[in-house]
């Protein structure tokens, strides 16, 4: 048997040991010992990934409901949380981005102002990344928004696929408004579980600017400037990029305004989302909707080939597990009538 093949024989066994597992269960076992099963072997399969994410949440659902574990609705609750929306909404306007080609304008926009020395290239796209995590509070959302857009940069500016350019700008674009913005209250799920908790407790939630000067002088400003500094000694051997090419873009098209004032629009409304109370993941959602939307010409016919459900399923299963885990501890820890 090869080396290749000896990881999946382990997922295949673990998978049908669940399963054996699960099914004994149903005709009279232990839950809580079934649900610490499907806890640990969902993790370890994300963690050596001898399968893709996607593929163990689904074994972590169908072992958790085959064995009752718990309520369908408990198991699935991942997909009626806003964590998984949000992805999906992500997907979907990056998918529109791209299709569009305002990825592309948007990357010979940001190509014109960093062209230069490498470590001032990376600067200059790490600090883009941090600036948008003031304007979208999700941060997968802003990942799936930044990927495309550094590709067509990278394109622009002469970085070839698979080169270490590439690479560093990449890292610097993702990491640059993933890392620092752990120091922006609404800027990922993280902070919000944190202010959600807070308010639980009856601590109050900081205002905005009170969460900003307490921590983004060292979670973000900080961390921004030492994640500057890696990945310019990282990637010091890459040589200065240059200009790119002069030639004036073409006239914006249809779908491209469009999509322009769809994201001025959604933007607008992450902003204040205060004002008018509606959560990011749905105005997500309803941005989403309008790329869907047949006609619009801001996917291609077949939308749904466009958008990647891998990574919907992978935070659905993270969901769920927390959610199973939670409720298997509450259980353990209620006294039996």
């Amino acid at each position: 048997m090869t080396a290749t093949w000896t990881p999946r024989v382990i997922a295949a066994a673990v998978i049908a040991l669940g399963l054996a597992a699960a099914v004994q269960h149903a005709t009279g076992g232990h839950s809580i010992w079934l649900a610490f099963f499907a806890v640990l072997a969902t993790v370890l399969m994300w963690a050596t990934r001898v399968v893709p994410e996607y593929l163990a949440a689904f074994v972590f659902f169908v072992v958790c409901v085959v064995g009752l574990v718990a309520p369908a609705p408990v198991v699935l609750s991942g997909f009626t949380g806003p964590a998984a929306w949000l992805v999906f909404s992500g997907s979907v306007i990056g998918a529109s981005l791209g299709h569009t080609g305002l990825a592309d304008r948007l990357g010979a926009k940001l190509a014109a102002v960093a062209n230069g020395s490498f470590p001032a290239v990376i600067t200059r796209v790490a600090v883009f990344g941090t600036g948008l995590a003031f304007l979208m509070p999700s941060g997968m959302g802003r990942i799936f928004l930044l990927a495309p857009l550094l590709a067509a940069f990278a394109q622009r500016a002469g970085l070839a696929k698979g080169s270490r350019g590439r690479a560093g700008v990449m890292l610097a674009g993702l990491y640059g408004t993933f890392f620092p913005a752990m120091g922006i209250l609404p800027a990922n799920v993280p902070n919000n579980v944190l202010a959600g908790l807070l308010e639980t407790t009856g601590l109050g939630v900081p205002t905005f600017s009170e969460y900003l000067l307490l921590h983004f002088p060292v979670v973000g400003l900080a961390k921004l400037l030492l994640l500057i500094g890696v990945l310019v000694v990282m990637f010091r051997d890459v040589g200065p990029v240059p200009a790119p090419q002069a030639d004036p873009p073409p006239a914006m098209s249809t779908g491209e305004k469009r999509l322009t004032v769809l994201l001025a629009a959604t933007i607008g409304l992450w902003l204040t989302d205060s004002l008018h109370g509606v959560s990011a993941t749905w105005v997500g959602m309803a941005a989403a909707l309008v790329c869907l939307w047949p006609g619009t010409g801001l996917l291609p016919p077949n939308p749904m080939k466009s958008v990647a459900f891998e990574p919907i399923i992978y935070v659905a299963g993270v969901v769920g597990l927390g959610v199973l885990r939670a409720a298997a501890t509450n259980r353990r820890d209620t006294p039996s009538a």
